[in-house]
């Protein structure tokens, strides 16, 4: 299954991501995009100034993945453990890692990460949170993504899933 997640997510990524053309329906709010794909999937997402992406891809409103794509490499299917910071939480968590390769292009990796209502929780809270991942000799690579507009584009997503239309979101300020 985090296959197919993988190959859709990357084909996403492939066609501008975040920075996508705006088919209907799509948006944007502050650092996050949405949009409706095919069928009965949509993706939301942010990326960084290295070219990692941060995002939610669901297929139907219950089969949702939270992924982090990125350059650093991984083997195929292997689980990967990563840090997460943010300022309401730094834990451990598992993820399943798979390479995708177009051809003519450089392979991308994306890592599905488990414990989704934990992660989903924290990135609802704050506003910038990074992963360490693991790489060779014993190092890490970080990489942080902003997280301003991500409860309204995740509630935008939630929308696409039930009626196909992005409803508009009201964002209130928060005191953390």
């Amino acid at each position: 299954m985090f296959k197919r997640f993988a190959v859709a997510v990357m084909s996403w990524l492939a066609i501008g991501g975040p920075a996508a053309q705006a088919s209907p329906p799509s948006g944007s709010v502050k650092d996050w995009s949405f949009r409706k794909l095919d069928g009965d999937r949509a993706i939301a997402s942010t990326g960084n100034g290295s070219g990692s992406s941060l995002g939610v891809y669901c297929v139907a409103k219950r089969d949702c993945q939270i992924y982090l794509a990125t350059d650093t490499g991984c083997e195929d299917a292997r689980t990967y453990t990563l840090l997460l910071n943010a300022s309401s939480a730094a834990f451990a968590l598992s993820s399943t890692c798979h390479g995708i390769s177009n051809p003519g292009e450089k392979q991308r990796f994306v890592f599905f990460l488990d414990d989704f209502n934990t992660v989903l929780a924290t990135m609802m809270k704050d506003h910038t949170v990074g992963f360490a991942i693991p790489v060779a000799g014993e190092q890490f690579k970080v990489t942080r993504f902003s997280l301003e507009g991500s409860n309204e584009a995740l509630a935008a997503l939630s929308s696409l899933l039930k009626d196909g239309k992005p409803k508009p979101a009201v964002s209130h300020d928060r005191v953390l």
